[in-house]
């Protein structure tokens, strides 16, 4: 039996998008400025942390991602979306991407619901704060 079987009306047709598509329709540019998770700490500091940890380690996440970007076909797509692509962190929630995003559904799309999928309650609170605090999503 379907799981919507189970709640008639609850389910909804859901659309996923990969991260160079998203780039892409939105125009959003990543840089290693805007990758930067703000937990409401000091800017500066964060950044720096995170320059560091990054110089230290990579994750072995981010040598894969690092890896199918390489051999990964992007003739398609804008140079725009290609250079952000080569500087993805992947080791960054990307709050500031979300926010564009989420902007771009309203303001394009028609209405409806979407559903953010975070790593955490650290996460989820962080991504609240920053969406309402936002002159478009508050």
């Amino acid at each position: 039996m379907l799981f919507r079987q189970f709640f008639q009306g609850f389910t909804y047709p859901v659309r996923a998008h990969f991260l160079e598509n998203l780039l892409e329709i939105t125009e959003y540019r990543l840089t290693p400025y805007n990758q930067i998770d703000d937990y409401g700490q000091e800017k500066t500091w964060k950044m720096q942390k995170q320059a560091q940890a990054f110089k230290k380690r990579k994750s072995q996440i981010a040598s894969s991602v690092e890896d199918v970007v390489e051999v990964a076909d992007y003739k398609g797509y804008s140079s725009r979306t290609r250079e952000s692509l080569s500087c993805w962190n992947p080791d960054s929630i990307g709050f500031n991407l979300i926010e564009h995003v989420l902007c771009h559904i309203i303001k394009k799309e028609r209405p409806g619901a979407v559903l953010v999928f975070m790593t955490g309650w650290d996460d989820i609170n962080s991504l609240k704060r920053s969406a309402t605090s936002s002159s478009y999503l508050g």
